[in-house]
């Protein structure tokens, strides 16, 4: 018995693919990793399997549609190993419905993928999710059985219909192509001297069959079968080939984004069967095409990157290019733009000073939100609803100035936004819960979509904005996100809050990228702001020194800097590597910008540098300035110390410095804020909310319990994660925070 096991059909199939199908087989891991979260788990990316969204909701329909996809992706896998491998078993020329059968005893990997998918699925709902568990279970289920009774139907009238009608004229067309024949023909000889023992396969329902091996059968019927086959196989790739491209031209129309998860299963079984064909006709050539049709593709890119790069700003205009030159750089940076932009925010202050009584010298604030993604968004939006409620609608009136980095900046903005349309009369209740669910809402599923249908392929479709077009990549679909979310309170232009500053009805806000050509700040801002690109005094005749920023209004003036959207600049501000892509900017070079979080996860340079330019006039004219820094991280935290593998050693230098990138930006602000007080006449106050994701809760019971699912760094939160976020600002910590500024701003 023990010896019709090891040699049945099954585990043979399994044994065969674990030495020989390791690029399918990679596919799979890549997918099991994803679903266990070992991988992605900080961006979120486990969660668009285990809590997959449709229509801005997680029910039955959405998990149907990822079982649907499920079932693409196991049939994907049959039919690529039947065809790279099915001729090794000539026992199935024998059997009725051969390919049926080789599907069924090829299950394993697929099922046992879907198994440990399912409990971990489940697992997750338990746990996290909301709404009746079982629907959604059934609904998983349901796709994935209707799927493969469609394929099964599909290839049960092949079998019987169309192999009789078109088989003959497929085998005569193959016989046309001699290095197909020979191909086959090959194989089949390799058969003979390579076969793979089989004593037994599996039948439904639960048994097994010895396998008889006294049949008849020739070359012609068997290269029938292979015929007939290839046939199939070509008709599910290119289904699935032109449903990506389908969804990828009208992935803008709701209906058609499917799950993120979904999509990324349909993707992977194209790529599965193109690897399968590349191995079926190349067979040891495979890896050396494969490297040539890469560099083919990247200098295709390469070229009409050159001509209109991806990755745009949207608002700027590409037809022409600047000159983006160390000479012109320091052109730019010189003392007659230094003077006039002084006396302009010399002028704004006093329009600042002016909204407090006359005598009266109010605190000066600086609003600093670090990045973090969705989770960085909300929690800085929620601690300012706070903020604006313990301070009675008054802390954007002593705030100056706010800056930032990535997701921070954006829940800044919203609420920047929300405060001046409160000005103006269109709301009255800046704590609406409605405000941070909006912020909250989902964006990884529509990039990852995005992503998946069409910017890894299909980058042809353009949108217009004026007499201007622009790409439509998933940067395009991001913005169009935030905008809809936030009930297109943020589909504005830079220029569009220039007089709002002015007047001081809100704050100035900066918004700085790093520039990768040359690591220098790229300073956004809808005022003139030359004073933040360069340390030197041009009052004191100082000697020169290095430009340490580049203003964007002066820099693409005649790229139309002023009609940039507002949204594009958040965008350059929060890119999240391989989710939202680097920005290239109209220059000659390419200017390329990324993340601000990069030089200053948490905006206390450029509100250090703000301070220190104009810190005779604060000086004179408040009673100090406070700092309000949003983090969205905890500050200390333990030592981390841990053994260490033999293969972490090869990677330790890179995770060291990346892994210690804040802690060492933390530093470097303590010792920038601890300099401030040598120069700065007044008191400097320093206030922080910090978001735990780990807080163990005090003796006396008096500090809420820490998040049950500590929200992860993506653009994408679940329901817990969001209640988690706003439960937040109660606990200990950020209350005597919230004590510690009240008492500020009333000294």
């Amino acid at each position: 018995m023990l010896h019709l096991l090891f040699y049945s059909f099954p585990l043979q199939l399994l044994i065969y693919h674990l030495k020989k199908s390791q690029v399918l087989i990679l596919l799979w891991l890549v997918l099991l990793a994803i679903v266990t979260s070992y991988v992605g788990n900080g961006m979120g990316i486990p969660y668009l399997f285990l809590d997959a969204e449709y229509m801005g909701r997680v029910n039955f329909t959405s998990f149907f549609l990822v079982g649907a996809a499920l079932g693409i992706l196991s049939m994907s896998f049959h039919v690529t190993c039947y065809i790279l491998i099915g001729h090794r078993f000539g026992f199935l020329a024998s059997l009725r419905l051969p390919f049926t059968k080789f599907c069924v005893n090829n299950s394993v990997i697929p099922l046992f993928f879907t198994l440990i998918y399912l409990y971990h699925f489940i697992t997750y709902q338990r746990q996290y999710g909301q709404g009746e568990i079982w629907f959604k279970v059934l609904g998983l289920l349901l796709g994935l059985a209707g799927m493969l009774v469609v394929f099964f139907i599909y290839f049960h009238y092949t079998n019987k219909d169309i192999f009789k009608h078109l088989a003959a004229n497929v085998d005569k067309r193959l016989k046309r192509n001699k290095i197909n024949r020979f191909l086959i023909m090959q194989r089949l000889a390799n058969t003979q001297t390579n076969r793979i023992i089989v004593k037994s396969y599996f039948q439904l329902p639960f048994a097994f069959r010895r396998i008889r091996y006294d049949y008849a059968y020739n070359k012609e019927d068997i290269l029938k079968i292979f015929d007939q086959n290839q046939l199939n196989a070509l008709v599910i790739q290119a289904v699935s080939f032109a449903f990506l491209v389908v969804l990828g031209i009208f992935r803008d129309v709701e209906y058609m984004q499917i799950p993120a998860a979904a999509s990324g299963m349909i993707l992977i079984s194209v790529l599965m069967m193109f690897s399968g064909a590349l191995t079926y006709w190349f067979r040891g050539w495979t890896w050396t095409v494969l490297v040539i049709i890469v560099l083919i593709l990247n200098s295709s890119l390469l070229r009409v990157g050159k001509e209109k790069p991806y990755n745009q700003a949207y608002g700027l205009n590409y037809n022409t290019k600047t000159a983006y030159t160390l000479e012109r750089i320091r052109t730019l940076s010189n003392a007659t733009n230094y003077l006039n932009d002084f006396g302009h925010g010399i002028q704004m202050l006093e329009n600042w000073k002016a909204k407090f009584p006359q005598g009266k010298k109010p605190k000066m604030v600086f609003v600093c939100s670090s990045g973090g993604g969705q989770r960085a968004s909300v929690w800085t939006l929620r601690v300012l609803q706070a903020i604006d409620s313990a301070s009675k609608g008054e802390i954007l009136k002593n705030t100056a100035l706010m800056t930032g980095a990535s997701g921070g900046m954006i829940g800044a903005a919203y609420f920047r936004e929300l405060y001046l349309q409160k000005q103006q009369g269109k709301i009255t209740n800046l704590q609406d819960r409605k405000y941070m669910d909006n912020i909250a809402k989902d964006r990884l599923n529509p990039l990852i979509f995005a992503l998946l249908t069409g910017d890894l392929g299909f980058k042809f479709q353009q949108v217009s904005s004026g007499n201007k077009s622009y790409f439509k990549d998933r940067s395009y679909f991001f913005e169009r996100k935030i905008i809809k979310d936030t009930e297109n309170m943020l589909d504005k232009r830079l220029i569009d809050y220039q007089l709002p500053e002015q007047k001081a009805q809100i704050p100035m806000m900066i918004v700085s990228p790093c520039i990768i050509n040359d690591g220098r700040k790229l300073l956004i801002a809808s005022q003139p702001i030359s004073y933040m690109t360069s340390s030197q005094n041009y009052e004191q005749q100082e000697v020169h020194t290095k430009v340490k920023g580049v203003e964007f209004r002066r820099f693409f003036e005649a790229q139309e800097a002023d009609s940039l959207h507002f949204v594009t600049a958040l965008r350059m501000n929060a890119t999240f590597p391989y989710i939202t892509p680097n920005v290239l900017l109209p220059s000659q070079p390419l200017m390329e910008v990324m993340d601000a979080g990069l030089l200053d996860n948490f905006g206390f340079d450029n509100a250090i540098r703000f301070l220190y330019v104009f810190r005779e006039w604060i000086s004179e004219n408040t009673d100090g300035v406070i700092f309000i820094s949003i983090r969205d991280t905890q500050k200390e935290e333990e030592p981390e110390h841990s053994e260490r593998s033999f293969l972490s050693y090869a990677v330790s230098p890179i995770e060291d410095v990346v892994g210690n990138l804040t802690r060492i930006q933390n530093i470097r602000n303590e010792n920038d804020l601890e300099y401030a007080q040598t120069w700065f006449k007044k008191k400097i106050s320093v206030v922080e909310f910090q978001y735990f994701q780990y807080l163990q809760e005090d003796k006396n019971k008096k500090d809420i319990k820490p998040p049950s699912q500590p929200a992860s760094l993506s653009w994408r939160l679940t329901a817990q994660e969001k209640e988690g976020l706003s439960q937040m600002i109660h606990c200990a910590f950020n209350k005597q925070s919230m004590e510690k500024l009240q008492k500020y701003l009333a000294e």
